[in-house]
């Protein structure tokens, strides 16, 4: 066999193989006896039929089967000959049968990166412990008497207050023409027959509108001007003065409970002072995991800048393709139209790169780290990091089941683990200082 090697790119090679015509006689006569040992011809017994009487009836399939043997067979002794180091095989292609009765194919294939470790003893992380304070114990007990308030319908008397909602109805114009014909891509931003929102949110699609419903009854109309913000995900309406016309068609107070003792019984808690040591002891747990997590970050980041190589192309799109599909999803949950995240997209694209390049070379970074420092994760370990995980995302029964079935998805969550332990181990070995918290 004869193997050129064309290079495509610094992450990617061409396998020019060109097998012999003894080699590729070699195949033929395996596939042909594989045939004869199975073959069904009229006239003779199963597999004893002659060598020409199986290679006329079925020459075709004979040959088709040599040649995925040769393609499979020689391109792993091409990748042994030149010792290379195969991140995937992207495709064959251009297989064909030579004039001299050998064969020639091409192998696409992405390479595993090459690249030196940094120093990963002694990594600066920041040295700041998240405090749990007097007042955002107090924050999180209203959080959680908010979460077990009701809604009661709004009478003619009712006035929206604060984390009320309203189903309300709209239309804008900007400088008197319809926004529908100004900015056609605002799309619901234009104008609904019917919207729900709280009074207060941050998240309402049209930004500050809510805020400006304070005090508002059924069947009022308001004139609300709205100014997007310079940050406005929709690059045509960043600082568009816009005139909202708002109707409440529908409101619902939102009724929160006091703290009494009918509040406290279902959570078997004796006083006030009880459920307060409750919260305290569960934001103290989640101060220590973001701060944990802050601080893997900051590790992550470190090794992305010290540790610069180009990922394989074919995974980094398959990665891009995927973070692309989380940000259009994320930004239709906000609110976005199909139209907008369109004329979004070259933007969400360099955004899904960016993040897809930085999972895959921090991923194989920790993995050439983990080799260095010979870590593995032992079968019980990784049977407890797969029960946090199932109880972190609520995963029913036969979604466990799907996923314990799934070799790909395992060999990947595997990898997670081990990067974390990975990471564990760095942070131990991580130099606290107090320039970085921030």
């Amino acid at each position: 066999m004869n193997i050129d090697i064309e290079t495509v790119s610094p992450t990617r090679s061409k396998l020019l193989c060109s097998v012999t015509p003894d080699e590729f006689k070699t195949e033929i006569d395996s596939a042909t006896r594989d045939f004869t040992a199975k073959a069904v011809i009229p006239g003779f017994r199963k597999g004893k039929a002659p060598r020409e009487a199986v290679a006329k009836r079925y020459g075709a399939d004979i040959t088709t089967q040599a040649v995925n043997l040769t393609v499979n067979t020689y391109y792993r002794k091409a990748l042994d000959e030149k010792k290379m180091k195969i991140f995937e095989l992207v495709t064959i292609k251009d297989v064909e049968r030579a004039d001299d009765g050998g064969l020639r194919f091409t192998a696409e294939v992405d390479l595993e990166p090459e690249f030196e470790l940094p120093a990963y003893e002694g990594v600066p992380v920041d040295a700041a412990d998240t405090p749990t304070t007097d007042e955002k114990v107090e924050a999180e007990l209203e959080s959680f008497r908010k979460s077990m308030a009701s809604f009661k319908d709004f009478t003619a008397e009712s006035t929206a207050a604060e984390n009320d909602m309203l189903n309300i109805a709209y239309t804008a114009t900007v400088d008197g023409k319809p926004m529908a014909e100004a900015f056609p891509e605002a799309g619901v931003l234009a104008a609904r027959d019917a919207s729900w929102c709280t009074i207060g949110s941050k998240y309402y699609m049209v930004p500050g509108l809510t805020e400006a419903l304070v005090g508002a009854k059924l069947g009022e109309t308001r004139s609300i001007r709205v100014v997007f913000p310079d940050d406005y995900h929709n690059e045509k309406l960043r600082g568009v003065a816009a005139d909202y016309e708002v109707v409440v068609k529908e409101g619902r107070h939102l009724v929160v409970p006091e703290i009494d003792a009918a509040f406290l019984k279902p959570l078997n808690c004796e006083s006030v002072d009880m459920l307060k040591a409750r919260i305290r002891t569960h934001l103290e747990s989640d101060a220590r995991r973001q701060d944990r997590e802050r601080r893997f970050g900051q590790i992550v980041d470190f090794l992305l800048k010290a540790t610069p190589f180009e990922p394989p192309a074919a995974e980094l799109e398959r990665r891009t393709e995927a973070a692309l599909d989380r940000l259009v999803q994320y930004g239709m949950r906000r609110g976005a139209s199909k139209e907008e995240l369109a004329a979004e997209r070259e933007r969400l694209m360099v955004t899904a790169r960016q993040q897809a390049d930085s999972q895959i070379r921090s991923t194989m970074i920790l993995r050439r780290i983990a080799e260095k420092l010979e870590m593995k994760i032992e079968d019980d370990e990784f049977r407890s990091y797969l029960g946090e995980l199932f109880v972190r995302e609520r995963l029913s029964d036969a979604q466990r089941k799907e996923i314990v079935k799934d070799r790909e998805r395992l060999r990947a969550l595997y990898a997670q683990a081990l990067a974390q332990k990975t990471l564990e181990a760095l942070l131990e070995k991580a130099k606290p200082t107090d320039t970085l918290h921030g």
